[in-house]
């Protein structure tokens, strides 16, 4: 279901009785471009970073500093020869969850506001 032009829910109800779940799949078109950009600025600076330094070995203090950092550390990987590299394979599964969240609840009375007017 649409709410707005930035909003889009469904809901997904998973088991029965007490162990019963229900998912509310969120999607927001202009989340996705913010963070699509906001991704893009990260690993042109982990590229300038990683440019600056010739000894790419990861247990370099400024290659520890990155794959620590919550911002940074979710697109670099270590080679099996201990380098650090940026990695395409986690930038492209991040991609996938752009503008996108799951409500979790075992609350039945939690609807989706467009659901309610139904």
């Amino acid at each position: 279901m649409v709410f707005t032009d930035n909003l889009q829910a469904n809901e997904v109800i998973i088991g029965d009785g007490d162990c019963r779940k229900k998912y509310i799949l969120c999607y927001n078109p202009k989340e996705t471009h913010r963070q699509q950009k906001h991704r893009s600025m990260a690993v042109e600076v982990l590229e300038k970073e990683l440019a600056k330094h010739s000894d790419k070995k990861a247990t370099a203090q400024w290659a520890i500093e990155l794959l620590t950092s919550k911002r940074y550390k979710r697109y670099l990987s270590i080679s099996k020869s201990g380098q650090i590299q940026i990695d395409q394979g986690k930038i492209r599964k991040a991609e996938k969850y752009d503008g996108k969240w799951v409500l979790e609840t075992n609350d039945d009375n939690i609807v989706p506001l467009a659901t309610q007017a139904d």
